[in-house]
């Protein structure tokens, strides 16, 4: 059954504010540990949550391409937030990880984030909070289900639910 064409458009149009509201948040702190940019969190959250990964497997988990990687990889490199090594497994390929430096950026950033949320949910009755995590992850679910890999082309037909140069 599909959604009715108001709640559709309903919707598109919040997911969209959420997104521009998302991208406008550039958060340096001056002094202290710094609050870090959107795709600097993610990758930096990957490597705190999961490990050490391979630039191929982090391409591969955000759906972008190793050419975008690699320049978000050399930014944190640089800010001195991650580094790279040899992987013990296999001499010829490098592993990132992330820095102590790094783990207390992302940690105070997260902090942040969370307290935000915090303050926008505690008015909500938790059973609502409940719901609308599990309604959030039921749909990021589907929007991974149906992203393509960064090396396969993108369906004509297939409508852009992304920012350009990133694949949704």
């Amino acid at each position: 059954m599909e959604p009715a064409s108001s709640a559709l458009d309903r919707i598109e149009r919040e997911l969209t504010a959420v997104i521009q509201r998302a991208q406008k948040v550039r958060l340096y702190g001056a002094g202290g540990p710094q609050l870090l940019e959107r795709s600097a969190y993610s990758v930096l959250g990957r490597l705190h949550d999961h490990g050490p990964s391979r630039p191929t497997d982090l391409a591969t988990a955000f759906a972008l391409d190793l050419s975008t990687v690699s320049r978000q990889l050399a930014t944190l490199e640089r800010a001195g937030l991650a580094y790279r090594y040899r992987d013990p497994a296999d001499q010829r390929a490098y592993l990132l990880a992330i820095t102590a430096a790094g783990r207390e950026a992302f940690e105070h950033t997260r902090s942040v984030r969370r307290q935000a949320l915090r303050d926008i949910l505690e008015s909500w009755p938790a059973s609502d909070v409940d719901t609308f995590a599990g309604l959030l992850e039921r749909f990021n679910a589907e929007l991974r289900a149906r992203s393509p890999r960064p090396d396969q082309p993108v369906a004509a037909d297939q409508p852009a639910l992304s920012t350009p140069g990133r694949r949704a």
